[in-house]
């Protein structure tokens, strides 16, 4: 009878436990950007022991600058940086981040803060980029720790993409009061 006490005792106090837990997360903070990115040159980093398959399995790294308009030489606000690979001639694996500059309120959520970035770039027959892409936001740091929600892309020169994301932040119970829409 003093074990089965003991054991119901202790399946309350992990469900109450779990309650409290669960509701400390009571707001969620969404947050808008946009700026421009200048794709720069990819380097290869790694490659199969055999090309027969074309790029498949071919690896690249790359890091370019964020504008805040199409004029390459506009503020930068920020960098992206990553890798991509070739899972097959029309999709690439990609892993990237994006490092912010203080934009937006001076020190305030974006201010060198990063996003990550994981999903997959869509090529078409001739292994040429789609004009819009999508990626999916799966982390975050400082301002933007434990971020989620998706980046889109929109090709609009030969090197510039229009990128507009879309963030969400958790927001604790204790700073609940800042769990608003905020836009660049």
């Amino acid at each position: 009878m003093a074990r089965a006490t003991t054991m119901l005792l202790v399946l309350v106090s992990c469900a109450v436990f779990a309650t409290a837990v669960y509701a400390d997360c009571s707001g969620t903070r969404v947050m808008s950007f946009q700026f421009f990115e200048q794709f720069e040159k990819d380097k290869l980093a790694f490659s199969p022991s055999s090309q027969q398959n074309g790029l498949t399995g071919n690896g690249y790294v790359y890091d370019n600058p964020c504008t805040k308009t199409y004029d390459p030489k506009s503020e930068i606000y920020g960098f992206t940086g990553g890798m991509f690979f070739y899972y097959t001639a029309k999709q690439v694996g990609e892993i990237s981040t994006i490092y912010f500059n203080d934009i937006g309120e001076k020190g305030g959520t974006f201010a060198e803060a990063e996003i990550h970035l994981r999903g997959v770039w869509n090529l078409d027959a001739e292994g040429k980029d789609l004009p819009v892409q999508e990626l999916s936001i799966v982390g975050g740091t400082k301002g933007l720790s434990g971020a989620y929600g998706s980046i889109h892309y929109t090709q609009v020169g030969e090197s510039t993409w229009l990128v507009q994301g879309k963030v969400y932040v958790d927001v604790p119970e204790s700073n609940a009061h800042i769990a608003q829409v905020t836009s660049l």
